[in-house]
């Protein structure tokens, strides 16, 4: 149990700069696709 905690919270930082990457890279490609297909904005 002390070890799935220790892990748990050595994971937790990791799991949100992905999920801060991600969201980052999302946005980029979002503006990207903005700019190559604009009449095709949603």
């Amino acid at each position: 149990m002390l070890v799935s905690s220790y892990l748990l919270v050595r994971m937790e930082g990791r799991i949100e700069k992905l999920s801060a990457n991600i969201d980052t890279l999302t946005r980029v490609l979002q503006e990207r696709l903005a700019m190559q297909f604009p009449y095709a904005q949603q």
